[in-house]
């Protein structure tokens, strides 16, 4: 490749990213190069091994920008077994710098080596999967498979705080969450200790419910519709459906929040 073609820039990029040793960036660099040959209209067979590249980089770092690489993939027809190793790394090492091999050889074992790491990220392309290899908790894919949005932001409450915050990140880039949803995530953070003293009121219909209810009234006025809900609850309804059905999904995430804890302590 001439210094002068407009691939050239590609290329420093994706060298760049090795000399540096963030296998990251690599992965990601290998998604950019491959657009680029595709944007000049270069092989195929280019595009697709840089992507396989980036993908089987990305799918054993368990890298959230996995997805993305997996869609382009799977624009290409894939026809056939994954193609071998060998194979992807003689097209991506023709640009100087770029030591593919090597760096597989570094990375956390997903996938038990680069071929298998290939042969998965080739299936996944192939079935379209969106969320297989997700690194979504379990219960948040889940619920997006059911679209229940309710689930989704209950699975996500529960989740401990780093891994919250990492997945409704996730949600958010991906659109599926909007910014509104975030802050009623933070602000469900933030009412954990609510959701507690709902549930031991609940068991113990005889405690003071004075500091409850004042909390209940401020939180309507500032637009979340419990206080019918937990009433509900306090009177004995446990359906989960019947408790929500006038909920938003924050509010009912945090209700059904509450239920869970009731009915644990019940069992």
């Amino acid at each position: 490749m001439s210094e002068s073609s407009p691939l050239a820039a590609a290329a420093d990029r994706l060298r760049a990213a090795y000399i540096s040793g963030d296998p990251i960036r690599c992965g990601v660099e290998h998604h950019n190069f491959a657009a680029d040959v595709s944007a000049y209209d270069g092989p195929a067979g280019v595009v697709i091994s840089h992507l396989v590249a980036s993908a089987a980089i990305l799918y054993q770092l368990k890298s959230p920008v996995l997805e993305r690489v997996l869609g382009n993939l799977a624009r290409f027809p894939l026809e056939g077994e994954a193609p071998p190793l060998d194979d992807v790394r003689l097209v991506v090492e023709e640009t100087p710098g770029v030591t593919f091999l090597s760096l597989l050889e570094t990375l956390p074992t997903r996938a038990a080596g680069g071929q298998s790491a290939i042969g998965e990220v080739w299936r996944l392309a192939r079935e379209g999967r969106r969320q297989a290899g997700s690194p979504l908790p379990p219960a948040v894919s889940a619920a997006l498979a059911n679209g229940d949005r309710a689930e989704l932001l209950a699975a996500i409450e529960q989740l401990a705080p780093d891994e919250m915050e990492q997945t409704m990140r996730l949600l958010h880039d991906e659109g599926i969450v909007d910014a509104q949803s975030l802050a009623n995530l933070q602000a469900l953070r933030a009412l954990g200790a609510l959701v507690q003293l709902v549930a031991a009121a609940t068991l113990d219909p005889d405690r003071d419910r004075t500091t409850l209810e004042k909390a209940l009234a401020d939180l309507e006025q500032g637009g979340w519709r419990l206080r019918s809900a937990i009433h509900r609850l306090w009177e004995g309804e446990r359906d989960r459906d019947a408790l929500t059905a006038e909920l938003a999904g924050h509010e009912a995430a945090l209700v059904l929040r509450a239920l869970e804890l009731v009915n644990r302590s019940v069992q």
